[in-house]
């Protein structure tokens, strides 16, 4: 299958994620300014092992990993809602995941993240405050389709 954002090659992981021309833009706009034109060896798997090894306190692999979900997102869009990709959106999509995982809801400078649309309005704003002392906080997500499920539950002390 073609890739539907670029068109210019088979539609793989490491090319929708990695090699396409959409994505290489999303790379290297990005705060991570990674310029991957020209290198044909380069893989996601590479990308996350270089993004884990960086020694930066997680802050390449959260980052690069929220700019691989916002292209994700972009290229299911595409295909079933017929919505084009815009490279400052996804960056931007990227970045309020990325603040909202990394920082708890606010950037290094204490403001609120707030999430933008492919018109630029503002959505919805939110900040992520803990649990009172001694309180335990249960995350939970759960799917299901044809009768199959799974589920995941994160329980963490603060």
């Amino acid at each position: 299958m073609e890739c539907q954002l670029c068109h210019s090659d088979s539609e793989t992981i490491d090319h929708i994620l990695v090699k396409c021309t959409l994505s290489q833009a999303v790379w290297f706009a990005s705060p991570l300014t990674w310029r991957i034109q020209g290198s044909t060896d380069i893989s996601l798997r590479a990308c996350l092992q270089k993004w884990l090894l960086a020694g930066d306190d997680d802050h390449a692999f959260f980052m690069g990993a929220c700019l691989l979900w916002s292209i994700l997102v972009a290229r299911n869009n595409l295909i079933y809602e017929k919505r084009n990709a815009n490279v400052e959106v996804l960056i931007r999509e990227g970045l309020y995941w990325f603040k909202k995982i990394y920082y708890h809801g606010e950037d290094n400078t204490g403001e609120i993240s707030t999430r933008f649309n492919s018109t630029n309005s503002q959505v919805g704003m939110s900040q992520w405050t803990p649990p009172p002392n001694g309180k335990i906080k249960i995350n939970v997500d759960a799917a299901s389709k044809d009768g199959r499920a799974s589920c995941v539950v994160v329980a963490t002390d603060w």
